[in-house]
């Protein structure tokens, strides 16, 4: 079979970074990455900050390449994000709880 290749980039404000990458059912890399793979569509999700996804169709004996851009989150969503933590936490605390004492009765 002749495979077609993939390369990803990640940058964040006009320079590039490292950033988590996922191909769905292939693999868990870093950005920047090369790989050879069998024609197809792949779904990409890469974290720097946060995450962006992205389908990236792979064909034969060609070169697909997918760059994601980040940007730093503002404190704005730095703010979000520890308060949807700890919302998540405190469901979590409450569920176990119940599950403590429901057990007792």
């Amino acid at each position: 079979m002749t495979l077609g290749t993939l390369e990803v980039h990640a940058y964040c404000e006009g320079r590039e970074v490292a950033a988590e990458l996922e191909i769905v059912n292939v693999g868990k890399y870093h950005t920047p990455i090369t790989l050879k793979l069998p024609p197809g569509t792949y779904i990409l999700i890469a974290e720097y900050y946060y995450q962006e996804i992205k389908a990236a169709e792979v064909q034969q004996d060609k070169t697909t390449l997918v760059d994601f851009y980040f940007e730093k989150p503002s404190l704005t969503l730095a703010y979000f994000h520890i308060a949807t933590s700890l919302a998540s936490l405190a469901i979590a605390i409450i569920g176990l709880w119940f599950t403590i004492t429901k057990k007792k009765s």
